[in-house]
């Protein structure tokens, strides 16, 4: 058993020496200089757990974050280490909105134009001004290096360019840009301030698909995204405006059992046993 710690003062080549022989590969990030700032390994780990469960150790957690240690899902392959972090998603609550629900959104609007996209993985982080002087929290996307120009391209034009869909700030506005990029921090951090909650549960994905139709029409609700618990009770988060929180919250009680039934019969039969009988499930304005 070795322990190696890497120092900034090491030199590569020594470095490289030292674990040659060890039965996984270490490969080094440099900066824009080309000098090494750290090195990376690419491990494949064959669990039953998520990251977000490792995270929720309290043990586990506490040494990882002492050690410094970092770890973060790898859908590429095992020798494509040169990944890259292209900009950020604003407009999408990186607490509330699940991380999968908005990549699938992202891989809808991107079959839309011509060219198949890269790869790409979503991870949430804290994003901030190149004079760290304004920071928020917010999905940032990560792509192999080598596509990153190609993905940014893609995320910038064609569906993306309508107001709806201006969602992607690319990082490169940090040092292009920066009035912008503040901008875009400032428009992320309001998104924070202004989002409540109303719970609805009992609800599968095919009767969401009905809902919802109904429910976005109501002005002020920003998007309606599963919650952790919806494979136990099918629950739903609707992320509202504040202002217009109490308002949608009357609103759905008085009208739930109009849109209830709207979604066809057999929708609901086929809904999974454990599901508890559909309703608007928070009491409280905010959760």
């Amino acid at each position: 058993k070795q322990e190696w710690v890497y120092q900034e003062t090491t030199a590569e080549e020594q470095f490289k020496a030292g674990v040659q022989n060890m039965a996984i590969q270490m490969h080094p990030i440099k900066n824009k200089d080309q000098k090494v700032i750290r090195w990376v390994t690419i491990t494949r780990v064959k669990t039953n757990t998520s990251i977000q469960d490792w995270k929720n150790d309290d043990e586990f957690y506490s040494q990882a974050s002492e050690e410094k240690i970092y770890v973060f899902p790898h859908p590429f392959g095992r020798d494509d280490w040169e990944i890259a972090s292209i900009g950020f998603i604003k407009d999408h609550h990186a607490v509330h909105y699940p991380r999968e629900y908005l990549q699938e959104k992202l891989h809808k609007l991107l079959p839309e134009q011509t060219e198949k996209p890269p790869m790409f993985q979503l991870i949430p982080q804290r994003v901030t001004t190149k004079d760290n002087k304004a920071t928020t929290k917010a999905y940032t996307v990560q792509c192999l290096k080598k596509n990153s120009d190609h993905l940014i391209h893609m995320l910038t034009h064609g569906t993306f360019r309508l107001p709806s869909n201006q969602i992607f700030v690319p990082f490169k506005y940090k040092t292009t840009q920066p009035e912008l990029f503040l901008k875009c921090i400032r428009q992320q951090n309001d998104i924070y301030h202004r989002t409540w909650i109303i719970k609805l549960e009992g609800i599968s994905q095919e009767a969401m698909t009905v809902l919802e139709q109904e429910i976005l029409k109501l002005n002020g609700v920003l998007h309606i995204v599963p919650s952790r618990r919806f494979k136990t009770i099918g629950e739903w988060k609707v992320l509202v405006e504040q202002t217009r929180c109490s308002y949608i919250h009357r609103t759905l009680i008085k009208t739930w059992s109009e849109l209830v039934s709207a979604v066809p019969e057999d929708i609901w039969e086929s809904s999974p046993n454990k599901f508890p009988t559909p309703s608007v499930s928070s009491r409280k304005l905010r959760e």
